[in-house]
């Protein structure tokens, strides 16, 4: 299945992995793994393990760069990962390769150890990150465009990401097993820059797509959905899949439940501003002055042609109640009132 107006909550990687991981938007201004590190959060990989999941996360680039490892080791059994080796803080990227090799080890391993127990794997690959490297068995780039060596990037991760879906389904649970295949946010390569909307969470910092394999039971017949969707919807829609109904805390809505497309959204934030994407358009909010803000038909093949907020769904007073919205979420984060640990194991 696919979702071709799927959008990162966020960009760049810090946001990504809080949104995946977590469900929630990133704050207004900063990164909630670096400026919030003691925020009690509700978390994906949390609810499976309190079901009973093995809890996996490897790394191709460096997660304690950011502050990734500290929420990591709160959330996983199992972290796979290469640190810098010396004061400088260099840090040399492990390829597509190798870091599909050792997850088919980890799960390997899992599976000798206890074969009836399941698991989840959150796996971030770094090849098609900037500045789009190639991998170690593939001749030097010397004279190829950014977007040229993205493409060789992606056809790699590609291949990869197929050979360790068949290794999959070689697995006595492959009826059982579901991938999904996202950006934890996207980057510019050749893409032409409308200069009123530089720095603002547009397609070439956000849009990524997604896709989603599995069984017919859990995931429908092959098909397209064209509603919005961002990082925040993947929380709500594995707990589904588990039946998990307990209370959560998050902003997203089962990507497989029957909601009229009008009422779907997806919203990305970054350091100067605001996206909500919904019913075919994108509204682009200033963080610092709600009056400044674009509309326009989402995901254009060239740069974005604007048009007055009359001409779309949203409401003359979006911009300003998004960023209010932005504001007090914010704040919630900042105040640490965003979940209460105890319910998740007290609920029923």
């Amino acid at each position: 299945m696919t979702f071709p107006r799927y959008i990162a909550n966020g960009d760049p990687s810090p946001r990504g992995f809080i949104a995946i991981n977590a469900g929630v938007w990133e704050h207004r201004w900063g990164f909630i793994i670096a400026n919030f590190p003691n925020l009690t959060s509700d978390s994906l990989p949390g609810r499976l393990r309190a079901s009973g999941y093995r809890t996996m996360a490897l790394w191709g680039g460096n997660p304690s760069f950011d502050n990734q490892l500290v929420w990591a080791r709160r959330w996983f059994d199992d972290l796979d990962f290469q640190l810098p080796g010396n004061d400088l803080f260099y840090f040399q990227t492990r390829p597509d390769r190798l870091v599909m090799d050792n997850f088919v080890s980890l799960v390997r391993a899992h599976d000798a150890r206890a074969p009836g127990r399941p698991f989840f794997a959150y796996v971030a690959s770094n090849g098609t990150h900037t500045p789009f490297t190639p991998e170690d068995d593939e001749p030097l780039s010397e004279g190829l465009g950014a977007q040229d060596r993205y493409d060789r990037c992606l056809r790699h991760i590609d291949a990869q990401i197929a050979r360790v879906v068949a290794f999959l389904e070689t697995r006595p649970r492959a009826n059982n097993t579901v991938v999904i295949v996202i950006g934890d946010h996207a980057d510019n390569t050749n893409e032409p820059i409308d200069e009123r909307l530089r720095g603002l969470p547009t397609d070439a910092n956000v849009w990524t797509a997604a896709l989603v394999h599995g069984p017919e039971r859990l995931v429908g017949r092959p098909r397209r959905e064209e509603f919005p969707a961002s990082h925040v919807d993947l929380l709500p829609t594995i707990l589904a899949w588990l039946g998990d109904t307990r209370p959560w805390v998050g902003f997203g809505q089962n990507l497989f439940a029957p909601i009229p497309a009008e009422r779907r959204s997806a919203v990305a934030v970054n350091s100067r501003g605001y996206r909500l994407d919904r019913a075919g358009y994108t509204l682009l909010v200033d963080s610092t002055d709600s009056r400044n803000f674009f509309a326009y038909a989402s995901f254009p093949s060239g740069p974005p042609a604007l048009v007055p907020l009359a001409q779309t769904p949203f409401a003359a007073d979006e911009p300003q109640r998004l960023a209010e919205r932005m504001v007090y979420w914010s704040y919630l984060v900042e105040q640490n009132r965003v979940w209460e640990a105890p319910h998740l194991a007290t609920t029923k």
